[in-house]
C-alpha cells in the first residue's frame, strides 16, 4: 500500500490517489477477496481468498450465510441441469465438428457452414 500511495503521489495532477483510495476501500470491505473468488472459480473453501473473506466477515456471519445456502435439493437440480447443457453442448461440438470436416475436405463451402449454423440455446444457463 506504501508504495502504491508513493507511486501516485510522483504522478502529476494525481493529488485524490484514487487507485489507492479504492485498494484500501477494498481492503477495509472485505471486497477484494470476493472479488478474488468470483475471478477464480470458487476453487475450495479452504484456498486463500476463502480464508480472508471468511476472518474478515467472521464465523459467525459466516455460518449464516453459509445456512442461506444450504439446500440440497436445489443443488441436486442445479446440477443436473448442468449436466444436460453440457451434454447439450458437446453434441452441439460435434456437429460442428463434423461440418467444418465438410469444410476442410472441400465438401462444404464456408458459406454454407456458416449459413446452416445455428447457435445451440441453453435456457436456464448462467
Amino acid at each position: 500500500m506504501r508504495v502504491l500511495e508513493e507511486e501516485e503521489s510522483k504522478i502529476q495532477g494525481h493529488k485524490e490517489r484514487e487507485l489507492s483510495s479504492l485498494v484500501k476501500w477494498s481492503q477495509a470491505s472485505g471486497a477484494m477477496w470476493l472479488h478474488m473468488l468470483l475471478s477464480s472459480g470458487f476453487n475450495d473453501e479452504h484456498s486463500f481468498p476463502f480464508t480472508q473473506l471468511r476472518a474478515h466477515l467472521g464465523a459467525t456471519e459466516w455460518a449464516s450465510r453459509g445456512m442461506e445456502f444450504d439446500n440440497p435439493k436445489e443443488l441436486e437440480e442445479f446440477a443436473a441441469q448442468k449436466v444436460k447443457e453440457m451434454d447439450m453442448y458437446e453434441e452441439a461440438l460435434e456437429e460442428i465438428e463434423k461440418r467444418k470436416t465438410l469444410v476442410d475436405t472441400g465438401n462444404m463451402t464456408k458459406e454454407m457452414f456458416i449459413a446452416n449454423h445455428e447457435q445451440p440455446t441453453m435456457k436456464g444457463s448462467l
